[in-house]
């Protein structure tokens, strides 16, 4: 299957196969980095940027060490990847940037709907970075 054309679940959906599956004494496994890199592929971002694997990183970064300043989240990533914070924050933006007008529109709305100014404004990274976070903890 082509990474363009993975499905993200809706995940009151994916909530009902999880009860089933622990109801039949199935365990079930979830994988944090998978989900995220399926989403950032759903919603344009590719694989072959360094932004992709950085976005990776810092979304990781706020959901499991509840970090909620942006300074912070580029300082972990800059020093497991051995790079400067700009760089960080550059590779972020240009990631962001190459998805506008790729991936799945109707999940990127969904997502980032009430995040846009009502001049249609680009998000800031850290709104960016903190809202698709948010998006895949609740």
């Amino acid at each position: 299957m082509e990474k363009s054309k993975l499905i993200i679940l809706d995940r009151m959906y994916l909530e009902e196969i999880v009860i089933y599956l622990e109801e039949k004494g199935g365990e079930v496994l979830f994988d944090e980095s998978h989900d995220i890199k399926q989403l950032l592929l759903t919603i344009g971002i590719t694989s072959d940027l360094k932004g992709f694997i950085y976005i990776n990183d810092a979304i990781l970064c706020i959901i499991e060490n509840n970090v909620e300043e942006i300074g912070k989240v580029y300082h972990f990533v800059a020093t497991k990847h051995h790079v400067s914070t700009s760089s960080v924050e550059r590779s972020i933006r240009y990631a962001i940037d190459s998805s506008e007008e790729k991936g799945n529109g109707n999940l990127k709305r969904r997502i980032f709907n009430d995040s846009y100014d009502i001049y249609g404004n680009k998000l800031s990274n850290s709104k960016y970075l903190f809202t698709l976070a948010n998006y895949l903890a609740y």
